[in-house]
Order: structure tokens, then C-alpha cells, then sequence
């Protein structure tokens, strides 16, 4: 039993805790065995707890054997840190989501007025259009009216020298 519990301490001490222990008496020798097979399932454990945390289970429960239990209290401080940084990052990505859809609101607000602004300008430059014709319009007409006041002059002019010569 001594060599098999020497062998059996010779593994975990390399990290191996596939040993099975078989309590073969019930003296001192069998006490330690029932304390090593007790050593051997409380690594295995922790192992295991250690393996779905290591493959992002943070739901797994930790199983604490003391207070003196260094590994156990180091794994469920591990869940817990992990779990509180966790629920940080979806508190503040919420508050992503939040602004996110603040800044669309404010953003469909923004582009509703520029889609306003565009149909007023469209009006004004509609209008200033309008505008320009009828100026031009109007300058024709005063060019015309003009030409029509210089002939109707000549013709007054020239009428007033026929008069003269009939006089």
C-alpha cells in the first residue's frame, strides 16, 4: 500500500490525477489511503472546473472544500471576476445600444429637415425663377417701349420740321 500511494504521489506531483485508489485496510495505512483517494477525486474535480472555465463556461459551480482550499477559492474567485467583467460589458453595451439609437433618432430628425429644406429651396428657386422671367420680360418690354418712345420722338421730331417747312 506505501508503494502505491508513493507512485500514486509521484503522479499528482506531475500533474497526473488519473490514479484510482482502492482502500485495501482499515489501519493507519488505510486511513491514508481513504485520504489520498479523497486527494486524487478533490483534483479531478478541480480540474474539471478548471477545464469548463477555461472553455468559457461561467456558470459552472465551483466547489470550495475549506477555507484553506487555495485552488477551489482561486477558480471561484475566477468565475465571479469573469461573471462581474461580463455583466459590465453588457451593461455598457447596452448603453451602446442606447446612444446608437439615440444618435439614428436625432439623425432621421436631421435628415427630415434637410428633405425639408430641400422642397423650400426648390420653392424659392422656383420663385426666383419666375421672377427672373418676368424681369426679363418686363426688360424686353422696356426696350420695346423704349424703340417705340425713340420712333414715336423721331417721328414727332420730324414732324415738327414738316411743320416748320409748311410754316
Amino acid at each position: 500500500p506505501l508503494k502505491i500511494l508513493s507512485n500514486t504521489a509521484k503522479q499528482l506531483s506531475e500533474g497526473d490525477a488519473s490514479a484510482n485508489i482502492r482502500v485495501l485496510t482499515k489501519d493507519e495505512v488505510g486511513e491514508l489511503m481513504q485520504a489520498f483517494k479523497t486527494m486524487v477525486e478533490n483534483i479531478r474535480d478541480q480540474a474539471q472546473t478548471a477545464e469548463a472555465i477555461a472553455n468559457g463556461d461561467l456558470t459552472v459551480r465551483v466547489k470550495v472544500n475549506s477555507e484553506k482550499d487555495v485552488l477551489g477559492l482561486a477558480l471561484s474567485s475566477i468565475v465571479k471576476k469573469n461573471n462581474r467583467v461580463l455583466s459590465d460589458i453588457h451593461d455598457s453595451s447596452g448603453e451602446v445600444v442606447s446612444g446608437a439609437r439615440q444618435i439614428s433618432e436625432a439623425s432621421s430628425r436631421l435628415s427630415e429637415g434637410a428633405v425639408r429644406q430641400a422642397g423650400s429651396l426648390q420653392e424659392l428657386s422656383a420663385s426666383v425663377s419666375e421672377i427672373k422671367n418676368k424681369i426679363r420680360l418686363s426688360s424686353e418690354r422696356a426696350k420695346m417701349a423704349r424703340t417705340r418712345a425713340d420712333e414715336v420722338r423721331y417721328g414727332a421730331a420730324d414732324g415738327n420740321k414738316h411743320m416748320g417747312d409748311m410754316l
